[in-house]
């Protein structure tokens, strides 16, 4: 009986399946080799090397020249087929299948395996045979399977999977290089980690920060599982937290780790060519040309004791009638070339980011806090706004020019609060005085224009670098800070106003009006967080286009914004367009190209949003677990209670909370709690009524 019936593609259709006849078949992508016992109708009985017998029908078997010998015990012939199997699999790695194949010149030809065994061997003996045939069912480079023949592949393709092939064996070293490593570090805490195990490592980063997707999921769960089994840590629970747990039990990371940089993974290293153009610039002396020269006018900053990049600084002149109010911008569009690779990793980052660990800066620090920031005593491009005011602090005219300013005086928010606390005894103080009464003036127009004002404290943390978290909290409407405001809220709305009287394309920010007086109180929720909060969730959100639109919360008719250029690419973008315009009287962007430019800022804002959001979140968690001692009360005020759980702002660390209080609360209720769980790098925390009320 003929193994394969007339015009089958089978590669050897003159064999036959006669008793004892050597086959071999696949089970499970496992080779089973066996030999014919007997057959009944269209099926077989096979005797396999594990000494089994299958009913197998002839398209399962592949035929292997020769016979058994005439053993008559089972065991015997189980023993010669699996005698033959092992030489096979010890032979088949000898088979020199990248000479064979560099025979047929790169071309795509069908071959046998009796073809491949005789080129190779010079004959086709069963041991050759099977060698050979697993030599090609085990090759993954150089010949493709097609049912029991092969194909040569061409070049190309044969290139690219040896790279491939090159690539797997680099990693597969590169991974027990890994697992050497992390378990040197499981006994020694000091033993080094090289850089590239730490490259391998971030797939586990994403997935305990719970940043994967897709095939990058598979990817870290798969790296969990060979670093769990080969580095015995046993674990239960989510692949996320037990990703988590490992890289803290190998040292790669603390409890102390902020994983939001895992999530959003921001661009925090300057390229070579972006440092190397700053360090450039640096070089370079500014070019004064026709700029207003503002040298000899008494200009000061007003910013944080820890600022070192001041890009506003203010200026106040007493005229004959009224006052002539200087707002001076660093000029970072004069500085920085529109299509170098620092504008281009500008418009990447889109924005500085802050937080409590680390700031992010858009530029590299040695331009944002040296070239182009306002330092004292030294001279710096500039755009300024010169607001001439009548006595009352109405504004009369304006005008915008390309400037250059020496400032005078680096101040602190809280050396200006202590100034505005007792009459000016120096020109300095008086100057500041006039600002301050100029400031509260704009304000009170914007709130007579609708403009929506909530004074609450701030809270800000910070992370020396020791380790150490530093909390405290600020006033945002201090005086100081409220005149600084104002300032930067007037030459954003000139700026504005500006564009659109002269045409000008412009990112105009907007406000939509709220939907019901956001300062009614049916409810008589009290003065406080309570009250503050609901204020703030009844404003709408704020857009950001080209057309102009009020701006509801800020009482202003037109607003944009361009006073932080050396921190906000935006802010850039429209200083850039007004630069441009007064040397030339021309459009540098179009509507269409500020369309554009705000589209592709968005992702990175919003990254920079939810890093900053969720670092600062991540460390007043961590601080209220490091700073309070078990079973002590934390106190609160429920602000909200249309949620599965009420909301509560806890006191003095602005951080909102739910907890299951199982009692009604209202809006402005006090509460005493105290911590049953807190893990903030899962942003988690359990919190108990810690006092009972009657």
């Amino acid at each position: 009986m003929k193994i394969f019936p007339s015009g089958s593609s089978r590669s050897n259709p003159d064999d036959s399946f006669s008793e004892g006849s050597i086959v071999c078949y696949e089970n499970n992508a496992n080779i089973v080799v066996g030999a014919i016992h007997s057959n009944k109708k269209d099926k077989y009985r096979v005797l396999n090397h594990k000494g089994s017998e299958v009913d197998l029908t002839a398209d399962r078997l592949y035929p292997i020249p020769g016979k058994l010998p005439g053993y008559e015990k089972t065991s015997e012939k189980s023993a010669y087929l699996e005698t033959l199997l092992n030489s096979a699999l010890t032979k088949g790695p000898e088979i020199d299948l990248a000479t064979i194949w560099e025979s047929f010149e790169g071309a795509e030809v069908e071959v046998s395996t009796k073809e491949v065994c005789e080129l190779f061997f010079g004959n086709n003996e069963a041991l050759n045979h099977l060698a050979t045939r697993l030599a090609l069912l085990g090759d993954k480079v150089y010949f493709k399977r097609k049912k029991d023949t092969f194909v040569s592949r061409p070049a190309e393709a044969v290139n690219s999977l040896l790279e491939s092939q090159k690539a797997a064996q680099k990693r597969e070293e590169a991974l027990e290089k890994l697992v050497g490593e992390l378990n040197s570090r499981l006994k020694d805490k000091n033993s080094i980690l090289s850089a590239e195990s730490k490259s391998l490592l971030a797939p586990l980063e994403d997935l305990a920060a719970e940043a994967t997707e897709g095939g990058g999921t598979k990817e870290a769960r798969n790296l969990l599982a060979l670093l769990t089994e080969r580095l015995q840590i046993a674990q239960n629970g989510r692949p996320e937290d037990r990703a988590l747990t490992l890289l803290v039990a190998v040292g790669h990371i603390t409890n102390r780790t902020n994983i939001a940089f895992f999530k959003h993974r921001p661009r925090i290293e300057f390229s070579e060519k972006v440092s190397k153009e700053a360090k450039d610039l640096l070089q370079n002396t500014i070019k004064i040309d026709s700029r207003l020269d503002l040298r000899n006018t008494f200009t000061f900053t007003i910013d944080d004791t820890t600022t070192k990049d001041m890009d506003d600084a203010l200026s106040v002149e007493k005229l004959e009638s009224g006052y002539k109010v200087g707002i001076h911008i660093s000029d970072v569009a004069s500085v920085i070339a529109e299509n170098s690779p620092l504008n281009e990793e500008a418009a990447l980052r889109s924005t500085t980011i802050y937080c409590p660990e680390k700031t992010i800066h858009m530029f590299p620090s040695s331009l944002s806090q040296e070239k182009m920031s306002l330092r004292e005593g030294v001279e710096t491009l500039c755009l300024s706004y010169l607001i001439e005011m009548t006595d009352e602090f109405e504004v009369k005219s304006f005008s915008i020019h390309p400037s250059v300013i020496c400032s005078a005086k680096k101040l602190s928010y809280e050396e200006v609060d202590q100034a505005l606390l007792h009459t000016p005894t120096n020109e300095l103080e008086s100057k500041l005085h006039i600002l301050n009464e100029c400031a509260n003036k704009l304000e009170v127009d914007r709130i007579d224009n609708g403009a929506v004002r909530v004074d609450r404290k701030e809270v800000a943390i910070m992370v020396n670098s020791e380790g150490v978290i530093q909390c405290g909290e600020y006033d945002e409407g201090s005086p100081a800070r409220s005149l600084v405001g104002e300032m930067m809220i007037l030459a954003n709305r000139l700026s504005a106003e500006f564009c659109e009287n002269n045409k000008i394309p412009c990112i105009y920010r907007a406000q939509p009006e709220p939907e019901v007086d956001p300062f009614s109180n049916p409810q008589g929720v009290p003065e406080g967080p309570a009250y503050d909060y609901l204020i703030r969730s009844r404003l709408k959100r704020s857009t950001i286009s080209v057309d102009p639109s009020p701006h509801s919360s800020l009482g202003l008719k037109r607003y944009t914004q361009v006073t932080s250029p050396i921190r906000r690419y935006l802010d850039l973008i429209i200083q850039r367009q007004l630069v441009h315009y007064l040397g030339t009287g021309g459009i540098k962007f179009s509507a269409e190209d500020l369309t554009q430019i705000i589209f592709q800022a968005d992702t990175s804002l919003t990254l920079a949003r939810y890093l900053s959001q969720e670092s600062k979140r991540f460390w007043l968690m961590q601080y209220l677990l490091e700073s309070t001692p078990r079973d002590s009360a934390i106190l609160g005020t429920i602000v909200r209670t249309d949620l599965r759980n009420p909301l509560i702002a806890l006191d003095n660390l602005g951080l909102t909370v739910m907890a299951d209080l199982n009692r009604a609360v209202k809006p402005g209720d006090r509460v005493a709690l105290r911590i049953a769980t807190i893990k903030p790098q899962r942003d988690y925390i359990k919190l108990e009524e810690a006092i009972t009320h009657s």
